[in-house]
């Protein structure tokens, strides 16, 4: 399968939302991650379906978030959001701003202080690298064609109507 459609994309969405077991199986799986993180840049439909799920699997296990690294979701996020256009739904700003969230927050809680308490340990994991320089990625002032974080919240005010 090369590309994915969106009733493929709603299906695996309703699968994984809420579902750790399934985000673990579909985070194992690079190939269809491949296809969700590409899904990011396509027709508007499919992105919103595919952001769902790259947030999703954002609140998953530390392995569903070094897959969404290795796929470089955070870099198809950022891009996405770049190229938005004044004829873009609310609903996929709405959609990629949440993505992004989740992904940045997820990121953020491997690195520094547990919001509830005492995290598991991730030390010694290699994600914590990984992360690090995903999160110094989103947060520097520019990287090839993506915009930095402080200049997407002035794009998503922007084409607010």
């Amino acid at each position: 399968m090369t590309v994915i459609s969106i009733s493929q994309l709603k299906h695996v969405k309703n699968t994984v939302i809420g579902n750790p077991s399934a985000k673990r199986n579909f985070a194992q799986d690079f190939h269809f991650l491949r296809l969700c993180v590409d899904a990011l840049n396509s027709a508007p439909d499919i992105r919103i379906e595919a952001a769902h799920i790259v947030s999703s699997l954002s609140y998953g296990s530390p392995q569903a978030l070094s897959s969404l690294l290795r796929a470089r979701a955070h870099q198809a996020i950022l891009y996405a959001i770049s190229k938005f256009n004044s004829t873009d739904p609310p609903s996929l700003r709405a959609a990629f701003a949440r993505t992004l969230r989740a992904l940045t927050v997820s990121l953020a809680d491997l690195l520094g202080p547990h919001q509830w308490g005492l995290p598991p340990d991730y030390a010694n994991l290699p994600l914590r690298n990984d992360a690090k320089i995903a999160l110094d990625l989103m947060f520097q002032v520019r990287f090839r064609f993506l915009v930095p974080l402080d200049a997407l919240m002035i794009i998503l005010y922007r084409l607010t109507p």
